[in-house]
């Protein structure tokens, strides 16, 4: 029995060492079928969900006594928070896990959905949404002044700790050092931003606990895999630990813990990634791109997600052809 997150799935399923869980009832844990599918691969299910992940807005209640609940009284309490001595909002701007919930907003995707699974051909990169998606970043620092260049998440989460930051895209694995630091914490979702076709939609990462198939006791294993993701054991994590637990009923329990409550808004807003092998030729060259739209002139930002997508295709078949 082992525990992994969902994006790791597509390349490990691959290898064979999972043991598909399909003929076994999962746990009454399970309730969200947007999870069940976020462990599953060619509708076989890997793994019972146990946690789940999603950026969040974070915020600082002593510089922000309420969540902004729009997009421009956003911007009003970021601007206002950037003086000499403190920073209105900052995050890891060139990551592109960070940037999916902006890009999935105006309409782009990594690979488009199907009826099927994912068709790896329909690359959704530099789509018009996408392009809209990478100028509204790029406004963080070269229109609304707030994030300047060379900041790391490493950076943000010093200044937030520090009491000088007032809002920072952050996931729930930073909340302990938050809590140590003495800080005031609020969670809320990113406001949708200006123009968005959808809301702001951050990756969710669902942690799941599976079966090996060279395991010579695989249904006691199963057993104990379903005993660990029950929504009992799922608190249980959550207040040993501060991992999110990813049944919504066990969330339910907890919902007068605004840490849960906030991270839980983020989980609905969010989407699972493609858990397909494909998905691992993508982020070293959207990384790459993402630096370049953030340092070349706006003009050259559809030529820049152009060559993202070719390269990205470059790799698909390359890896396909490694095989």
């Amino acid at each position: 029995m082992i525990g992994f997150p969902s994006d790791w799935l597509g390349q490990v399923v691959s290898t064979g060492i999972f043991e598909p869980l399909n003929g076994y009832k999962p746990t009454t844990s399970a309730e969200d079928p947007r999870f069940l599918k976020a462990l599953s691969v060619n509708n076989k299910l890997y793994a019972f969900p146990l946690t789940a992940e999603a950026l969040a807005l974070v915020y600082n209640k002593a510089l922000v006594p309420s969540p902004p609940a729009t997009w421009s009284e956003f911007l009003k309490v970021a601007q206002a928070n950037t003086t000499s001595s403190r920073s209105g909002f900052l995050y890891d701007i060139d990551n592109p896990y960070y940037n999916y919930g902006f890009v999935k907003a105006y309409g782009g995707y990594i690979f488009r959905e199907k009826e099927n699974g994912f068709d790896v051909n329909d690359i959704g990169l530099a789509t018009p949404g996408a392009l809209k998606a990478a100028q509204f970043v790029s406004d963080f620092q070269q229109r609304h002044r707030l994030i300047p260049a060379g900041i790391t998440d490493a950076r943000a989460k010093a200044a937030f700790l520090e009491g000088r930051l007032a809002f920072w895209l952050a996931g729930p694995w930073e909340i302990g050092d938050i809590l140590t630091a003495g800080i005031d914490v609020g969670v809320t979702t990113f406001p949708t931003p200006p123009q968005a076709i959808q809301p702001w939609t951050p990756i969710v990462t669902i942690s799941g606990v599976a079966v090996t198939s060279v395991s010579p006791q695989k249904a006691l294993a199963v057993q104990f895999a379903q005993q660990l993701s029950v929504r009992a054991a799922q608190i249980n994590l959550y207040q040993v630990s501060g991992r999110i637990p990813a049944s919504p009923g066990a969330r339910q329990a907890l919902k007068n813990d605004p840490i849960v409550a906030g991270f839980s808004a983020a989980l609905r807003a969010g989407t699972a990634l493609p858990t397909i092998p494909e998905i691992d030729q993508v982020w070293e060259p959207w990384a790459t791109a993402s630096s370049q739209l953030l340092s070349q002139p706006p003009e050259q930002a559809r030529q820049i997600l152009n060559d993202l997508v070719q390269r990205i295709r470059t790799r698909i078949k390359g890896s396909s052809q490694g095989k």
